[in-house]
């Protein structure tokens, strides 16, 4: 059965989504004929790619796509709020140690999707991040029944025992926004401190820090993965060639629904840390990016932490 809890009707997350949607456009119609597509990219993450003994646990997997639309992005000077929009689609499996028989104390299965809408753009030398996301979860997603099939076609595990008591039907209007700076080392190379936050699903804080180098800072749009943290291309830069990353940051969490703080279930920890590397390789109109991070333990009673790998392929236009 799955867990009890009140599902929030998703009409009034899905307005607030169309009038942040309205509000990108609003003010910029003058500029309509410059808009195009900037770039696509195509995300995976999966504990399976960090090449631990146990897979399918905790943050197992994501599917995402992500699409730049808007005028061009420069590698300097300022950029108007809603100029550059990403519109993003996530699939994500989070799930206990073991998915046929799961402990007690264990984190409840969860499968969600989430439809966004973000807005790039750069002030003084800032460049920002800000948008909204409505998250779906339980059941109600159909992810525990795409899991079921693809473990049954591969002999892997069947999630059906850890879905019976996963987090149930909810929709979450999730805002998120970050703010970041790069500050030039050397030619090619850039340390880049920022800041983000989220409110909605889960409810966090988080400060950081990325050097980037080669073609991934040649000046393209970066996006960060929600579960790694890891920076891809969402439009090509200037550079082809060898590209790298470097990161770390840290996280205060107030809330989250997937770990709902029960006699049955257990809390989210008060921080959360990761540390990643990653590398790129691009052609004119093309980058793929690989990357590994290292999570540190998200609830309590988390036996350690998880490596999970990280690839995206980023096509620009």
């Amino acid at each position: 059965m799955s867990a009890t809890r009140p599902v929030p009707s998703p009409l009034p997350c899905a307005t607030v989504l169309a009038a942040l949607v309205l509000g990108a456009f609003t003010g910029h119609a003058m500029a309509q004929q410059e808009r195009r597509i900037l770039g696509t990219a195509l995300v995976g993450v999966n504990d399976d790619f960090g090449g631990g003994e146990v897979l399918d646990r905790w943050r197992t997997g994501v599917v995402a796509v992500h699409g730049v639309y808007g005028t061009a992005w420069p590698v300097d000077g300022d950029v108007r709020f809603g100029d550059v929009l990403e519109v993003r689609f996530r699939g994500e499996i989070l799930a206990p140690e073991s998915l046929d028989n799961p402990e007690p104390g264990d984190r409840p299965y969860a499968g969600t999707l989430s439809f966004g809408l973000h807005t790039h753009f750069r002030q003084a030398g800032l460049d920002y991040r800000l948008g909204a996301d409505l998250v779906l979860t339980g059941p109600q997603t159909g992810v525990d029944d795409l899991q079921a099939s693809i473990h049954d076609a591969m002999s892997l595990p069947d999630p059906e025992n850890a879905a019976e008591t996963q987090i149930g039907d909810a929709a979450y209007l999730t805002l998120s926004g970050e703010a970041a700076r790069a500050f030039a080392l050397r030619p090619g190379i850039s340390v880049r401190p920022f800041a983000a936050a989220r409110i909605g699903d889960e409810t966090f804080a988080r400060i950081g820090v990325d050097l980037v180098g080669g073609s991934l800072a040649s000046g393209g749009v970066l996006l960060r993965d929600v579960s790694s943290g890891q920076l891809f291309e969402g439009t090509r830069g200037a550079a082809t060639g060898f590209g790298w990353s470097l990161g770390a940051d840290i996280a205060s969490v107030a809330a989250s629904v997937y770990l709902p703080d029960t006699d049955e279930f257990p809390g989210p920890e008060e921080t959360r840390s990761r540390v990643r590397g990653g590398v790129m390789w691009a052609g004119p109109r093309w980058s793929l990016f690989g990357g590994l991070a290292y999570l540190s333990e998200e609830f309590e009673g988390q036996s350690e932490g998880q490596t999970i790998g990280t690839l995206s392929l980023t096509v620009g236009f």
